[in-house]
């Protein structure tokens, strides 16, 4: 099966959904603006919070998955040791370097992952790259998209964020635009599940996942 983040992010797209269906019901499924923008505007905000935090799960499970392993500190990736080392030189407390000692590194590395991912509030591709070259050592994590798909993602995440400054000010998004963006969402989903699990297996010999994923939310 694929991983529990994918699996995770399809229950969220439930919600988009249900937005879409309604807007159909609404409309007769007929072309045209329909004063219906509040729900394509409020669709592209939850579609937004789906795709964040399938790829905020993704870097928990993996590296759950990684620390299942007989990984040592040392066999860390670089980029990932340096950040550790770095937080635990800015911290006052004379005796936090001992939390390093033994097993305790496990502790740090998944603790300060998931102090940035609660930081973090806007997915796109720069911030995305670092967070998993910060947390997990992939050097570039947009190289797992799909072809062509940075700067279209990157125009939704802004799209979302004029939506969350604007309200029914922002631009008026259409359902076709929409449904694209929801496509774009699940095709790239789909392309990081399986690039990770090759990922994975190839670093750290963790079987693979099962590739047979489904689009559907029912």
């Amino acid at each position: 099966m694929p991983s529990r983040s994918y699996n995770n992010f399809l229950l969220l797209l439930t919600d988009v959904d249900r937005l879409v269906e309604t807007h159909y019901l609404i409309s007769n499924g007929t072309v045209g603006k329909k004063k219906l923008g509040h729900l394509t505007r409020s669709a592209v905000v939850m579609l937004c919070a789906a795709w964040e935090r399938y790829n905020e799960n993704l870097l928990l499970e993996l590296i759950d998955l990684i620390l299942t392993t007989n990984l040592k500190a040392e066999e860390l990736p670089t980029s990932v040791k340096q950040f550790i080392s770095t937080k635990v030189k800015e911290n006052k407390n004379e005796i936090y370097p001992i939390e390093l000692a033994d097993n305790g590194w496990k502790n740090l590395w998944k603790g300060y992952a998931t102090n940035e991912i609660d930081s973090l509030h806007t997915p796109n591709s720069n911030n995305l790259n670092k967070l998993f070259k910060r947390h997990l050592g992939i050097p570039r994590y947009t190289d797992f998209w799909k072809a062509s798909s940075i700067d279209r993602i990157d125009s939704f995440i802004k799209k979302r964020g004029g939506i969350a400054h604007k309200g029914s000010e922002a631009k008026y998004v259409r359902i076709d635009s929409l449904k694209s963006d929801i496509d774009l969402s699940i095709d790239n989903a789909i392309q990081i599940d399986s690039c990770v699990s090759d990922y994975l297996f190839s670093h750290y010999s963790i079987e693979k996942w099962n590739n047979d994923y489904r689009r559907s939310r029912g």
